[in-house]
């Protein structure tokens, strides 16, 4: 829990780093809190619509909330960048 409450102040502090979001999602993953995490993740994908870690990571949680429109939606974006950033 001090990791949650240091990482939640670090994000207070800097509102857009992306970096201890990731990082504060994947600590509420880890404890079964996936709403919590999912919409880190949906606001790192809003800061960053490239972040497609964050996209990435996100669809597998919706998938295992069992909101797979949402894992998909999430999965098609990612395979969309990826296809544009492959003839780059």
């Amino acid at each position: 829990m001090e990791e949650i409450a240091a990482l939640i102040k670090q994000i207070d502090n800097n509102p857009n780093d992306i970096q201890s979001m990731m990082q504060l999602a994947q600590k509420y993953a880890e404890i079964n809190e996936l709403e919590q995490a999912a919409e880190l993740l949906e606001k790192i994908i809003y800061i960053n619509p490239d972040a497609l870690d964050a996209r990435n990571i996100l669809a597998q949680l919706y998938e295992h909330m069992e909101k797979y429109a949402l894992a998909a939606e999430n999965l098609t974006a990612v395979l969309e960048k990826n296809r544009y950033r492959d003839w780059e």
